[in-house]
């Protein structure tokens, strides 16, 4: 296993980049992608696609597609591991990948990527053997045995980026609830001339008021 495979950083697309030119490495790909499972829109989804031509400091689209399509779905659907021999091939190979980025895809190593609970949350595909006409039994171990590195970091880093996210909400509406607590001092001036009204007197259910900032649903929060 190579020195540092385990990462933990704040940046989803930092990692998934070091994680693919991990997997490369430990392979000896020519080229490595991740995808990672979006349950509640079924779809495997990536914004780095290709670890030998990805620029982490430039925004990219995601891709997104059906979580059974292709190759990549047959993996997140079933958790099996996919050794491709000849790509060109297999009925689930998707040929117009190659013929849209000139790469020949020869064979292809695909495995899942599972949490602690067993539950798919990714997929790596690592393309064409470097050193050898296909990939071994010996390189499927490896991959599954790194995709537990994997996943570890990944879960980590979503961890991270949902404390991060809540300890942004939660200091948002701090801020908000001491801006709506200042008071000009002539509506303090003005109140201090009338006398102080009983609960009751402002309205028959005034003292059942109450309200939590973090009780908002985080879907009506402000982006």
């Amino acid at each position: 296993m190579p020195h540092g495979s385990h990462f933990v950083v704040d940046n989803m697309d930092l990692l998934l980049q070091k994680i693919m030119e991990q997997a490369q490495e430990l392979a000896n790909a020519e080229r490595c992608s991740l995808f990672l499972v979006d349950y509640d829109a079924q779809e495997l989804v990536a914004k780095i696609f290709d670890s030998a031509v990805s620029d982490i400091d430039q925004p990219s689209a995601e891709i997104r597609f059906p979580l059974t399509q292709g190759i990549a779905g047959y993996v997140a659907s079933t958790g099996d591991v996919l050794n491709i021999r000849d790509a060109y091939s297999h009925p689930l190979f998707y040929r117009d990948v190659d013929l849209s980025t000139g790469f020949r895809t020869r064979n292809i190593l695909c495995f899942p990527i599972k949490n602690e609970d067993g539950q798919i949350i990714g997929v790596a595909e690592l393309c064409n053997k470097i050193d050898g006409d296909y990939f071994t039994h010996e390189d499927e171990n490896l991959a599954m045995q790194f995709s537990a590195y994997c996943a570890i970091s990944i879960h980590q880093s979503m961890l991270y980026k949902d404390v991060t996210e809540s300890q942004q909400r939660s200091r948002l509406a701090n801020e908000l609830m001491l801006y709506h607590m200042q008071v000009e001092d002539t509506e303090v001036k003005s109140l201090s001339k009338n006398p102080i009204m009983k609960p009751y007197e402002i309205g028959a259910t005034f003292h059942q008021c109450s309200f939590l900032p973090r009780s908002i649903i985080e879907d009506e929060t402000p982006a």
